[in-house]
């Protein structure tokens, strides 16, 4: 069972799922739905994008802290190297003007030191895209891992 979900229907009485996906389905359009605890903190994802998310890359049982939100914060890339250099693994999230949602994976710590990271677990993804079909792209090359460098936000690949 999934600790991530929970369901509110008829707004008192609380029924359990096995999937974010069954909840959703059964009862979200019949009550209320809501990750509890949320794992990811997004103003971008729907709970719905968010379990697909952690499908997608494999994190279903992760949770995470919010260190930036561009949003918030601003988007310029030393506020980002400011907020997440040195803070360890991160996982980006990003909605791009045309309205498709991608970003990242960085299993070691950002830097600004203007060199890759040999990083054998980094990997890109597209939770939304053109063909409507998500997708995980693996770094094949290590040494072209996650980029850290204090003129770019978050940057992956050469």
């Amino acid at each position: 069972m999934d600790e991530n979900v929970s369901c509110i229907k008829k707004k008192s009485e609380n029924k359990s799922c096995s999937s974010h996906e069954e909840c959703w389905t059964n009862y979200c359009g019949k009550g209320v739905c809501e990750l509890n605890p949320q794992p990811l903190s997004s103003n971008i994802l729907t709970p719905p994008e968010i379990m697909s998310l952690l499908d997608l890359i494999g994190f279903r049982t992760k949770t995470f802290s919010l260190l930036w939100r561009g949003s918030n914060k601003g988007f310029g890339a030393r506020t980002f190297h400011s907020h997440c250099d040195g803070k360890g693994a991160t996982l980006t999230v990003v909605k791009t003007t045309t309205g498709y949602i991608l970003g990242g994976y960085a299993s070691l710590a950002w830097h600004s030191a203007e060199s890759h990271f040999v990083d054998t677990d980094s990997f890109q993804y597209f939770l939304t895209n053109a063909q409507n079909k998500p997708l995980k792209l693996n770094n094949i090359d290590p040494e072209f891992g996650p980029y850290g460098n204090s003129q770019y936000g978050p940057t992956w690949g050469n």
